[in-house]
């Protein structure tokens, strides 16, 4: 096909979001001031997607106190060490870092992913993912799931993996903050209008 012709490529980038939590109880070592559990999702996150090519923006959530300017300012350093962008909110809370990622994306595809995940070897490439997207012009939302894919009553409908051009697909009733990748249209059509002006979604 000749240049003219040819589709435009689908952009994808990745979304993180990040703040200071005093929930790392057994896992101290990891929280703020030091970087320790980003650290931790984004090498799980580019070793397992294999998504080093993709842009990638880390959406911290600050809160007025020494610790997170502190962690602010060791996370600055991360994101540079790394290539990532840093976008710092202020008392954000997590809907307001939703729409303040919805509303800075590009890409045709956005991976959303919050801080304390760990992916694991086995999980599907962004590559495949995309080839999802691309051969299903229905599919708007893939979420990686921690647990294993089943037919039950809460997810009736598997797709087959012929068609969704990946493995163990189903179809899921309910929009989750799990790690997912999404288009665009569907976030700023969709999820944006629900979260937008209501705190209680």
């Amino acid at each position: 096909t000749c240049c003219a012709c040819a589709a435009p490529a689908v952009t994808t980038e990745i979304a993180i979001f990040s703040h200071v939590t005093a929930k790392l109880v057994r896992h101290a070592d990891l929280a703020a001031p030091g970087t320790g559990l980003i650290e931790e999702t984004w090498r799980s996150l580019r070793a397992a997607l294999r998504s080093d090519r993709y842009k990638a923006t880390v959406y911290f959530d600050r809160r007025p106190t020494e610790l997170d300017a502190q962690y602010e300012e060791r996370l600055r350093a991360f994101c540079e060490s790394v290539g990532a962008n840093l976008y710092v909110g202020q008392q954000n809370g997590l809907r307001r870092q939703w729409l303040a990622a919805s509303q800075r994306a590009t890409a045709d595809l956005v991976l959303f992913v919050e801080h304390d995940w760990r992916f694991r070897p086995n999980c599907p490439s962004l590559r495949s993912l995309r080839a999802c997207f691309a051969a299903n012009p229905d599919v708007s939302y893939v979420r990686l799931n921690k647990h294993r894919n089943e037919k039950t009553a809460a997810h009736p409908a598997p797709i087959a993996a012929e068609r969704a051009a990946l493995g163990s697909v189903c179809r899921i009733p309910e929009f989750l903050n799990q790690p997912h990748l999404i288009r665009r249209k569907a976030l700023m059509e969709l999820i944006v209008p629900l979260i937008e002006n209501d705190s209680a979604m």
